[in-house]
């Protein structure tokens, strides 16, 4: 029996040792400097390519000894089982020490499989002039867990300028030629300090899978939920549970998303966040749920350009500028076809108001000839944010060509402008002067407050602001330029141009783009030229792309809207004058009649009713039939003015008006005055029109009738 049951616990001792010996996991130890197997602590490789190459495809765990160092571009080899890297210094605590981990600094780590980073220091070199580590993640799963560092980076700006991941490829990396277009990326951050792009990097393709991005830990600044800088994304799914967020979330002309971006945050500290930008691509859709967070109001708050945000109050749907402009191609007199989206109050139609006016200027990233991507990127935030806000205005967005194309070169505040502003000869941006007459044309064609006029750009259109406003001083009631300054040579000779206007404007102080120095000078300038409410709001550690965080601004929109310019002139067409107004305005029956105008190539009709304008017509004739009975009981004339060109309107355009058409009141019909209403009326009426050339014969028909009705 003792035989029996020795044979049995060997059995058993056997069978879990096997399994134990089955399931161990190999670990392999590296050190700079490293001579040994890897075995131990006390015998490491001396490489991380060592030490991946002594594990094999099966993967297992890499700990690092003390430090080791990566000099250049780090590659792992391929393979199919996870790979842990951790670390030990000395003993067996991973934080003991002030010089141990992986020292990386300007260098990719490329992983060739599953990866996970725990209990590790990543180390820049603040000596480097470019320090950064990027983890190009190719579609791998890659973990940051519990314990992860990053110290003595870059600013973290921007991918690259910092500890940075991306879900994807980068270019000139290992796959990014060959790598699928349908592949998904799976991010997971518990620790350590990083910037996150959830697809590829600087990889001019289309990626159709989804990013898989999860946060429940560590410091995390810009997030990039799409792409970084070229390409497009397929959809993207970011889930916050921790963490502490001081960047922003950026998406748009930076990050394009093709197809869904579902945000859903229930946890983390966005105390020092920035905001959060939703712009998806024309048929994308963009979904931010802080229904379930705390603080879910006030981060709502620092988000834009959703397609809707989910809140413990319910749902906000945005109103998507591209979905609701309408399309339009601007024959300019430079011959330029200008595209533009352009879009009318809801009750435009119905009512007799006139509309504010506000013009969005993209930045160069936005050209082209798609007329759709100066409203889909994230430099039309402020766009998108008039758009969904209480204020009822005519909104007008105008695209600029590829490069070379700009809508400056010259930036207000260089000496060639300043020059060029003298002398009102502009030797650059014909596609602004297209522009400029887009707006003429608005403002002489539709029925405009122009007392309320505003624009505002982004960038280069910033530029395009700074610079529109300088050359037109009397037609902006509100102007706000976004990082639109690049050159501050001649700041003082233009001031004075700005010195009674209503400007808003903003700048990143860490802009790499365009010199935030140039918005101070300039604003400086301003004020010294005697403008007391210039305001300029300049964000601390802003990169170029502030637009977001511009139009999140507390009251930036409120604040537009409420300032007005009484003393608007139309200088938009500079010399050119206006047509004389038409003559021999006649009624006959329902049709209006007038003489032709020299150099006329098309008439404006406004039919008013006791004064009151109540409908426009535009005709290249010189008669309009007009349905008399659908304005009912009034006084009825009808103002026609000449204008040069159907593109090319002139605001000062002279208005002549008919005689009445019809008045029910006897007091009319009793034409020459005695008391009575006679034959002799419509003799006389019909013999003044004649000898006037202004035969309204209605009118003589209506007396007759009248007589006849009293007999």
């Amino acid at each position: 029996m003792k035989k029996l049951l020795f044979l049995i616990t060997a059995l058993i001792c056997c069978l879990v040792l096997g399994t134990a010996v089955l399931a161990a996991e190999t670990v392999v130890y590296v050190s700079d400097g490293g001579t040994g197997n890897g075995s131990s602590a006390e015998t490491p490789v001396g490489t991380l390519d060592a030490a991946y190459a002594a594990l094999g495809e099966g993967g297992g765990t890499i700990v690092v000894v003390g430090k080791v160092g990566v000099t250049e571009a780090f590659t792992e080899p391929s393979h199919s089982g996870k790979v842990t890297v951790t670390q030990v210094y000395g003993g067996n605590d991973y934080r003991t020490g002030t010089d141990c981990g992986i020292n990386i600094a300007q260098c990719r780590y490329i992983l060739n499989g599953p990866t996970t980073f725990a209990n590790i220091t990543f180390r820049g070199d603040t000596a480097k002039s470019y320090n950064h580590v990027l983890f190009v993640a190719q579609f791998n799963d890659i973990v940051m867990d519990e314990g992860v560092e990053c110290v003595n980076y870059g600013d973290y700006s921007v991918v690259a300028h910092g500890a940075s991941i991306l879900g994807g490829v980068q270019s000139g990396a290992d796959k990014y030629n060959t790598v699928s277009t349908d592949l998904d990326s799976h991010i997971t951050i518990k620790s350590g300090k990083f910037i996150i792009c959830g697809f590829s990097r600087q990889v001019k393709k289309d990626f159709e899978g989804m990013a898989h991005i999860d946060i429940s830990g560590g410091t995390i600044h810009n997030i990039y939920p799409g792409n970084g800088t070229s390409g497009t994304a397929g959809d993207v799914d970011l889930n916050i549970s921790g963490g502490t967020f001081v960047g922003k979330i950026i998406t748009g002309d930076v990050s394009v998303i093709k197809g869904k971006l579902d945000i859903k945050v229930i946890g983390g500290d966005f105390t020092d966040f920035i905001s959060a930008d939703g712009t998806v691509a024309a048929g994308g859709t963009s979904i931010l749920d802080v229904s379930e967070y705390k603080d879910g109001a006030a981060l709502a708050e620092k988000a834009s350009n959703f397609t809707s945000i989910i809140t413990d109050a319910g749902s906000i749907t945005a109103k998507v500028p591209n979905d609701e402009f309408e399309y339009g191609t601007f024959n300019a007199s430079n011959g330029i076809a200008l595209p533009y989206r352009y879009y009318f109050p809801d009750d435009y139609a119905t009512s007799a108001k006139n509309y504010p006016v506000f013009l969005y200027m993209h930045g160069n990233g936005s050209r082209g000839n798609n007329n759709t991507t100066q409203l889909t990127t994230n430099g039309a935030a402020l766009n998108n944010e008039v758009f969904n806000s209480e204020y009822d205005c005519i909104m007008i967005a105008p695209q600029c060509a590829k490069s070379p194309e700009e809508w400056v070169t010259d930036y207000a505040g260089s000496s060639g402008f300043a020059e060029q502003l003298k002398s009102g000869e502009f030797e650059n941006g014909e596609y602004l002067n297209a522009a400029i007459e887009l707006l003429d044309y608005f403002l002489n064609t539709y029925r405009v407050d122009t007392s309320r006029i505003y624009v505002t750009g982004s960038s280069n259109g910033g530029g395009a602001t700074w610079s529109l406003t300088a050359r037109f001083p009397y037609v902006f009631a509100a102007a706000a330029p976004l990082a639109g300054c690049k050159l501050y040579d001649a700041v003082d000779a233009i001031a004075a141009r700005y010195a009674h206007q209503n400007i808003w404007t903003f700048h990143g102080d860490a802009d790499a783009t365009l010199p935030v120095e140039a918005t101070r000078a300039l604003v400086n300038a301003i004020k010294n030229a005697g403008n007391t409410t210039i305001k300029y709001t300049e964000f601390a550690g802003g990169g170029h792309n502030i637009w977001s965080q511009a139009a999140k601004t507390a009251g930036i929109v409120d604040w537009i809207f409420s300032n007005t310019n009484p003393a608007f002139s139309n200088t938009l067409r500079g010399e050119r004058s206006a047509l004389v107004a038409p003559s021999g305005l006649v009624w006959e029956e329902n049709i209006a009649t007038f003489n032709a105008v020299n150099g006329a190539k098309l008439y404006r009709l406004t039919v008013y009713v006791d004064g009151v304008a109540q409908k426009v017509y535009e005709t290249t004739a010189t008669s309009q039939e007009i349905d008399i009975a659908s304005f009912g009981e009034g006084e009825i004339i009808f103002g026609v003015s000449a204008l040069a060109s159907d593109l090319s309107a002139n605001i000062n355009s002279v208005e002549a008006k008919s005689l009445v058409y019809s008045n029910d009141s006897t007091d009319y019909m009793d034409y020459d005055g005695n008391g009575t209403i006679e034959i002799i009326d419509a003799l006389k009426m019909l013999k003044d029109g004649l000898n006037d050339r202004n035969l309204n014969l209605v009118s003589v028909i209506r007396i007759f009738k009248y007589i006849l009705g009293q007999g």
